[in-house]
C-alpha cells in the first residue's frame, strides 16, 4: 500500500511539474505580443470569439514584455479599464460556429446547438436523398424515406443537432422534420 501512495505522489508531482513547465514555454513565446492585443482578447467572455482574437494577433510584430506592459493576470486587480469593441470580432466567431455547423467536430471544439437560413428559391418538396440549398451557402440531403410536396417561397429553415452526431430539419410552413445530413 505505501508503495501504490508512493507511486501516485510521484505520478502527480510530475504531471503539475509538467503542466508549470508548459505554462512558463507558453508565456515566453508570448513576451512579446502588444498589450492591446492581449487585453481585448482576455475581456471576451465567449470562448470562440476569444479563441479568434488571440488567432487574430500579428505576433510578427515586437511589442513590450507581458511583466513590462502592464498586463495583469485573471487575479489581479487593474488599475486600468480598457473599452474593447467586441463586434468585428463576435461576429467573426458566430460565421465560422455556422459555417462549420454538420461538419465533424474537432476534438474539444466548442459545439453549436442549431444553425438558421433560409432556402435557396422554391421549396418544391423532398424525398429520400434530396438535397437542400440554404442561403448560407450549406448543402443539406435528406437520409429518410420519407416523402413531402409543398408550394414554398424561401422558407426559413432551422437545423438542429440531434443525439449521437444526427441532424434535423425543420422548415416553416411543413409540418414534418427531416432526419438530414451536411453534404458541403
Amino acid at each position: 500500500m505505501p508503495t501504490v501512495i508512493a507511486l501516485l505522489v510521484l505520478f502527480i508531482s510530475t504531471t503539475v511539474l509538467a503542466e508549470k513547465e508548459q505554462t512558463v514555454k507558453s508565456r515566453q513565446a508570448c513576451a512579446e505580443v502588444p498589450r492591446q492585443s492581449l487585453v481585448s482578447c482576455r475581456a471576451l467572455t465567449d470562448a470562440m470569439s476569444r479563441l479568434a482574437c488571440y488567432d487574430a494577433i500579428d505576433i510578427s510584430t515586437t511589442g513590450t514584455a507581458l511583466g513590462q506592459a502592464g498586463v495583469s493576470g485573471p487575479n489581479t486587480p487593474s488599475s486600468q479599464t480598457t473599452e474593447v469593441d467586441r463586434d468585428p470580432i463576435s461576429r467573426a466567431a458566430a460565421d465560422l460556429a455556422t459555417s462549420a455547423f454538420g461538419l465533424p467536430a474537432l476534438r474539444g471544439a466548442e459545439v453549436t446547438a442549431s444553425v438558421a437560413s433560409r432556402i435557396v428559391g422554391r421549396f418544391e418538396g423532398w424525398g429520400p436523398s434530396t438535397r437542400v440549398r440554404l442561403a448560407n451557402g450549406q448543402i443539406w440531403q435528406v437520409i429518410e424515406d420519407s416523402r413531402g410536396s409543398y408550394e414554398l417561397s424561401a422558407p426559413e429553415v432551422r437545423v438542429k443537432r440531434g443525439l449521437l452526431g444526427s441532424f434535423f430539419m425543420e422548415i416553416d410552413g411543413v409540418s414534418a422534420v427531416l432526419r438530414v445530413r451536411r453534404v458541403d
